[in-house]
This record gives structure tokens, sequence and C-alpha cells, in this order.
């Protein structure tokens, strides 16, 4: 798979997001998540990759948006 896939959310409520994945087209059917459990599994994630990037010293404009888009999001309220 070249690149990343497009993610397209739609919020149904004040509780659930639907997510459509696609890549020059629908990869799969979409998905209702609970927005609660969302936000804590893509900051579960976000800190693990930002720690493993931390632990090789690498730095670069990205990273620095990647922490900035973590702490945005961390503090989001639920």
């Amino acid at each position: 798979m070249d690149g990343s896939p497009k993610v397209i959310e739609k919020k149904i409520n004040n509780e659930e997001v639907e997510l459509t994945f696609f890549e020059d087209e629908l990869l799969k059917d979409p998905v209702i998540c609970n927005i609660k459990l969302l936000k804590v599994s893509l900051l579960s994630a976000s800190k693990k990759v930002l720690r493993d990037i931390d632990r090789k010293n690498w730095e670069s404009n990205e990273i620095e948006e990647l922490r900035n888009l973590i702490i945005s999001l961390d503090r989001y309220p639920n």
C-alpha cells in the first residue's frame, strides 16, 4: 500500500462517530465508534509512537506537529 488511507469522520451523536476508510476507493464498510474510546485509543497509540521517536532522537516538523496534535486532543473535553 502506498501512502495513507483517507478517513472520513461523521459525528452521529454526542457519543458516536462513523468512520469510512478510503484509498482511491472505499476500503471497508463504515464503522461506528464510541468517541471517548476512539480518543483513548488514538492517544495511547500516538504516545507510544512518540516514545519510540524520542528513544531514537528523531526530530522533524512533522514530529512537532504530531506532538501538538496529541496535546490538543488530550486537552479536548470528553
